[in-house]
């Protein structure tokens, strides 16, 4: 059966009319991953149904994300007495698509150095943060974790230098 309608098309670039397979046909057609919402047999719209199930995939990861931030950084704070790990705090925790990797940003206090010697520490006890993440989110395996130092104050304290200057620079011409 071919349902002919007034819909967008698959790109959803341009309005026109187009023959949607349904069934066992939408699969020789490539289109098993569209969805076709209908009302009194006529068709309303057509979707993407992988995009529908990635919105609440993503919504998961962005709270697991969030406690994983939470939770890390009480670790960092509280209970890790590496002497390497100086003065750090967890800004920013990426998940990564599939769930097994998280990259999580941190920010260390003082110079290249003392930053350096952070990271080796909490690299140091990845194992042991990846432990305590399993019994304290209930979650049977933690993602794999990668700290990563986040410059990301010192790149905007750089643009407002430049933006000052320019600014001086236009006050007096």
């Amino acid at each position: 059966m071919v349902i002919t309608a007034e819909c967008a098309d698959r790109r959803m670039l341009e309005r026109s009319p187009l023959r949607l397979p349904t069934g066992n046909s939408q699969r020789k057609h490539g289109m098993h991953g569209i969805g076709i919402i209908r009302k009194n047999n006529s068709v309303i719209s057509v979707f993407n149904k992988k995009t529908m199930e990635n919105r609440a995939q993503q919504r998961h990861r962005e709270r697991l994300g969030e406690a994983l931030r939470e939770e890390i950084a009480a670790l960092v704070e509280g209970e890790l007495g590496d002497p390497r790990i100086g003065l750090a705090s967890v800004t920013e925790v990426h998940i990564s698509p599939d769930g097994k990797t998280a990259r999580v940003f941190v920010a260390a206090s003082g110079d290249d150095e003392e930053a350096r010697q952070t990271l080796e520490g909490l690299n140091a006890a990845r194992g042991y943060i990846r432990h305590e993440l399993t019994s304290r989110l209930a979650v049977r395996q933690a993602p794999e974790i990668f700290f990563v130092l986040d410059r990301s104050e010192q790149y905007g304290g750089r643009i407002d230098e430049l933006l000052h200057r320019v600014e001086k620079r236009k006050r007096s011409s």
